[in-house]
């Protein structure tokens, strides 16, 4: 029959694995959030160029409906970056729930390992135990051995 030990170890085998395809999904949603943030750095950088540009055509003389272009434009840049900031925001939030996740995982396979040397230690204490009867009662066949004429 197998040793307790053993037998949680594919227990713990199959909780490992889900940690660890936890912790990728935690670093894809990770990856996510820096790309949504560098999205909206790109924006923002191109708003603050289109924006000066549009100041310095316009302190030459503009006609109005290029005025207006710039304007419309400007609005969809707007509307560009907000939308960005919204994309963050989600993929913050499932950033943090794929590392509460990965948490609760990981504290699982830990658990998981204080057992399983728990269950070895006291493997280990039954093994001493049996090797040492063995020792003492073949030291009193010895013994006995001796003593008889």
């Amino acid at each position: 029959m197998p040793l307790r030990s053993e037998r949680l170890r594919s227990i713990q085998q199959v909780a490992e694995n889900r940690e660890q395809e936890a912790a990728r999904e935690l670093g894809r949603a990770r990856a996510k959030v820096e790309e949504s943030e560098s999205r909206l750095k790109e924006l923002v950088a191109f708003r603050e160029e289109y924006t000066k540009n549009f100041l310095a055509s316009a302190a030459t003389g503009m006609e109005m409906s290029r005025l207006l272009e710039y304007q419309r434009f400007l609005g969809r840049i707007d509307q560009a970056v907000d939308h960005q900031k919204t994309v963050i925001e989600q993929a913050k939030s499932v950033y943090m729930r794929r590392q509460q996740a990965w948490g609760y995982l990981r504290g699982r396979v830990l658990a998981l390992e204080k057992v399983a040397e728990r269950y070895r230690q006291q493997e280990r204490v039954q093994v001493d135990r049996k090797e040492q009867k063995e020792i003492d009662e073949r030291a009193q066949r010895m013994v006995r051995a001796d003593l008889l004429p």
